[in-house]
């Protein structure tokens, strides 16, 4: 199972082996980067926000580092701080 880990900036906190090893990332290439980055162009709206495409059951494609389209299912839950703000966002 691929796993990404996000901040409340979407953007990448951590990431397990296996997302790295798909993506074609190490660790540190990783670290950082906006979801964004990690999404084929046309996949991501003009939101600010958690994009529709990680709700669970949708097709979605995303981009190696050398930009190779990968077709992928995404699911994304929000992690609670102790005051109930968004902490971040795990992604599978």
């Amino acid at each position: 199972v691929h796993g990404l880990v996000l901040g409340p900036d979407l953007r990448v906190l951590h990431v397990n082996q296996a997302a790295c090893a798909e993506l074609q990332y190490d660790q540190d290439g990783l670290d950082g980067l906006s979801l964004r980055e990690l999404f084929a162009p046309e996949e991501f709206g003009d939101g600010e926000g958690l994009p529709d495409l990680l709700l669970p059951g949708i097709e979605c494609f995303m981009q190696t580092k050398l930009g190779r389209r990968i077709p992928v299912h995404c699911s994304a839950a929000e992690m609670e701080d102790n005051r109930g703000g968004v902490e971040g966002y795990v992604c599978i």
